[in-house]
């Protein structure tokens, strides 16, 4: 009779020490972009979104992107990839929804031409597939 036990990290089933370090460094990298990125809410910077629907849709990601930015990092730093991986999907996610609201507006310019339409392709078609695949993997 076989025994199923829950998946612990042991140092024998510890996460690999490169993909670690990955993940601590994309975490940061995320933390600190979101953290720079929250003074356009609150000191009426120019390019602060507005209250249109597509504009409160920008501040909830620019107020939500830090949390799972930390979240990933705190994770990754204790070992937990899993989750690691899940909280920079969501970061992925909501970074797509940021661009959401810029590409209905102007949808008869995109995705664009050149090195910028790959760019919006990657943001708006590609992107959003990896983040949700990832949750689903992980």
């Amino acid at each position: 009779m076989a025994i199923l036990h829950c998946a612990e990290t042991t140092p024998e089933n510890a996460p690999p020490g490169k993909l670690r370090l990955a993940l601590l460094l994309v975490a940061l990298i995320e933390t600190v972009s979101a953290l720079s990125n929250l003074p356009i809410l609150y000191f009426g910077a120019p390019d602060a979104p507005g209250i249109s629907p597509g504009g409160l849709l920008i501040s909830a990601t620019i107020l939500l992107k830090p949390i799972f930015a930390i979240a990933a990092l705190l994770f990754a730093a204790k070992g937990n990839i899993r989750r690691s991986i899940m909280a920079l999907a969501a970061v992925v996610l909501l970074d797509w929804l940021s661009y959401v609201p810029s590409a209905t507006k102007f949808w008869s310019e995109c995705p664009g031409s050149g090195f910028g339409g790959l760019v919006s392709v990657l943001i708006l078609a590609i992107f959003p597939l990896l983040g949700a695949a990832a949750i689903i993997l992980a």
